[in-house]
């Protein structure tokens, strides 16, 4: 049984392709904020992107964790919304963050461009991790050339877009990627773990994915324990 290479000649190995993943994210990031950053200073994506604006300003506010109530929304009674505080503790720590150095208004406008684009880049690096596992090394090298031309497929993913949605994506990507990587690594088969978890704590609109991520661990073991 060889022994597996951890050293630095493993890490200059990686060094190429985490580089190249570093230039598409940069290359699409480019491409969207060229389309949208005008449009960050006019209007919201949709009434989605509004209600989380609405529940990051009142959490910066004061409110509390756990209150989640919009007196605004459906008065008299309010609404209580069931959307994850996780979303609007980072969305206020990006804005704490820019606020320290610039107004307030640009502070919130900076957020709303960053967020989306920040989850792009765990997004695609779980794309091309899949691809290598899957394919090898010059696949993975491939997918991030159809990331870099894939920009209509991005729509969740455009500067502005605060809501939920993304993060999801992401994390069910990244949750396939150390899915399929499980049978290589127990450090990976805890990672698609702790995704799932997270992504969960999200909200429920990605179960399927998850659950698709969950089954691979689990089939591989099954196999493996089958050919012993």
């Amino acid at each position: 049984m060889t022994r597996r290479d951890n050293g630095p000649g493993r890490f200059a190995d990686l060094a190429g392709p985490a580089l190249l993943l570093g230039l598409a994210w940069l290359a699409v990031v480019a491409q969207l904020l060229y389309a949208d950053w005008a449009a960050t200073g006019r209007t919201l994506g949709d009434t989605d992107d509004a209600m989380r604006l609405v529940e990051v300003r009142a959490f910066l506010a004061g409110q509390g964790w756990f209150d989640l109530h919009e007196p605004r929304l459906s008065p008299p009674a309010g609404y209580d919304s069931h959307w994850s505080r996780l979303i609007d503790a980072g969305l206020a720590g990006l804005h704490v963050a820019f606020a320290t150095v610039v107004s307030a208004p640009l502070a919130e406008r900076l957020m709303r461009t960053v967020w989306p684009l920040l989850w792009l880049l765990p997004a695609i690096a779980a794309v091309a991790a899949m691809a290598w596992r899957i394919a090898g090394r010059e696949a993975a090298l491939a997918a991030l050339v159809l990331v870099v031309a894939g920009l209509p497929l991005y729509s969740q993913f455009h500067p502005g877009r605060i809501d939920h949605h993304n993060v999801q994506i992401a994390l069910s990507l990244a949750a396939l990627a150390a899915a399929v990587w499980s049978d290589r690594s127990r450090a990976a088969a805890a990672l698609a773990g702790g995704l799932i978890g997270f992504a969960l704590a999200v909200g429920l609109e990605s179960l399927p994915v998850l659950v698709v991520a969950a089954a691979v661990p689990v089939a591989g073991f099954l196999r493996d324990r089958d050919a012993a």
